[in-house]
């Protein structure tokens, strides 16, 4: 709840339209997310492992994809505008993760081939950003 608390004061709403920001609420969101997940299953064991999934898949595949590409435009002198491909990586990395954990409890001959694709998909995209962020001519 911690992570919760701590996003509440981080004003989501004021960065809807940066999806260079928002990105890195959503990882932030996930975070809280696992952590409950982690705290029922003290009290009740969810299937497969959720928290961690949620950890692991959610938030740090979120913050992992979007600091990558942050950071590469910064070194770049770019502004930090995400392109659509990257925020398309953003909400795909979302949607992996979140059927991953539903993979754990319905369909997962179904959901889990699915999530590995989002997976796949959203980092390919990452990538395809990154190769394509112009190298800035250093002296």
């Amino acid at each position: 709840m911690t992570a919760w608390a701590r996003l509440a004061r981080w004003r989501t709403v004021a960065v809807l339209k940066r999806p260079d920001l928002w990105s890195l609420h959503l990882g932030y969101g996930w975070l809280g997310l696992g952590w409950l997940f982690l705290g029922v299953e003290r009290l009740a064991p969810l299937t497969g492992g959720a928290g961690w999934h949620v950890i692991g898949a959610g938030a740090l595949g979120t913050l992992a994809a979007s600091m990558m590409v942050r950071a590469t435009l910064q070194r770049e002198a770019l502004p930090p505008d995400f392109s659509r491909p990257a925020t398309a990586a953003i909400a795909l990395v979302g949607l992996s993760a979140a059927l991953r954990v539903a993979a754990a409890s319905t369909a997962p001959d179904l959901l889990m081939p699915a999530a590995a694709l989002a997976w796949m998909a959203a980092h390919l995209l990452v990538l395809w950003v990154l190769l394509r962020v112009p190298k800035r001519i250093r002296a």
